[in-house]
């Protein structure tokens, strides 16, 4: 015997307008099967019966059964019932503003100017997950490349958004970038060092 995961097969459809916002829910999450070992060694999840429910507007919490496919290969003892909730909210846009626009992996040498230094995030979602995104949640990054930054007058940066949001732009679109060398801090040998009125040097006390 051993335990595996129970995989739903409660397929919802959202309303226009509405969407599935997470992932499924399921408890309980796995299940004891008894079986023949070379059966048991292939097996990896039981599904739940197929139930499919269209044009939903609100979350849905659900009561299904497993699957009987499988019951002349394995034994599954107490047979639970699996409770499934899928999350459906209704779609909505928010613009994250501020979010500052960092250059990745910039050389010790290097120093990189970006113009503007922030950007405003829209993202779109479940207008209640769009309620509780945080700011610093929202990511917007430029891998350093020192060719394209010598050659391109402006770059389109690389949004993250948390989980179960889709980005849809930026504001710009494009940023600005001013490369640079970093000025050379003097060494200790040369630190206390000047110059004499007759080309010599000597130490500065």
């Amino acid at each position: 015997e051993k335990r595996v995961p129970i995989v739903s097969r409660l397929a919802v459809t959202p309303a226009q307008g509405y969407a599935i916002v997470g992932s499924d829910e399921v408890r309980p999450q796995t299940v004891r099967v008894i079986g023949a070992r070379d059966v048991l060694d292939s097996l990896k999840a039981v599904p739940t019966e197929t139930v499919e429910i269209g044009s939903v507007k609100e979350s849905v919490d659900r009561i299904v059964a497993l699957s009987d496919t499988l019951s002349n290969l394995i034994t599954i003892p107490d047979a639970p019932k699996v409770r499934v909730r899928i999350g459906v909210q209704a779609v909505g846009e928010r613009t994250v503003a501020g979010v500052p626009v960092v250059i990745d992996a910039v050389p010790p040498d290097r120093e990189v100017i970006v113009i503007p230094s922030t950007a405003s995030v829209t993202l779109r979602g479940g207008v209640e997950r769009l309620a509780r995104v945080e700011p610093g949640s929202v990511h917007v990054h430029i891998p350093y490349d020192a060719h394209l930054f010598d050659t391109a007058r402006t770059l389109e940066p690389k949004v993250e958004v948390p989980q179960g949001m889709s980005f849809l732009t930026t504001e710009p679109a494009r940023f600005r970038l001013i490369q640079r060398r970093r000025a050379v801090a003097p060494t200790s040998s040369t630190a206390g060092v000047r110059r004499t009125a007759k080309g010599g040097s000597h130490a500065t006390p």
